[in-house]
């Protein structure tokens, strides 16, 4: 069985507040690999909420990371330790994901 997130961004621009993209993707993970997933990412919370005290869950939102709105936790750390959160992410996800495949509208990407 495989395990799979999809999640969108942007909206498909019919409001008057519309963005001019949209984007979905999406990350497949193997039943299997699950697991050894799951805890790399709790690791990685562990790590956030001693370094940065960012409750472990509370959701990590890369628009709201650089530019808090309605996710009150953030404005608690300085928005230049948001941006390193945001940068530390990143740089972790081929280590998290190590056999994944990772999905856009137009391209299925195999780790």
């Amino acid at each position: 069985m495989q395990i799979m997130y999809v999640d969108e961004s942007g909206d498909n621009g019919h409001s008057k507040y519309g963005s001019q993209h949209y984007i979905l993707s999406g990350i497949i993970v193997s039943e299997d690999d699950w697991q050894e997933s799951l805890n790399r990412m709790k690791s990685f919370r562990k790590y956030l909420k001693d370094t940065y005290g960012l409750l472990i869950r509370t959701e990590l939102h890369a628009a709201e990371l650089i530019r808090v709105s309605k996710i009150e936790e953030y404005r608690k750390i300085h928005k230049s330790q948001r941006i390193n959160i945001l940068k530390e992410f990143i740089r972790q996800i081929p280590d998290y994901w190590t056999k994944v495949k990772l999905m856009g509208t137009e391209h299925i990407y195999f780790f």
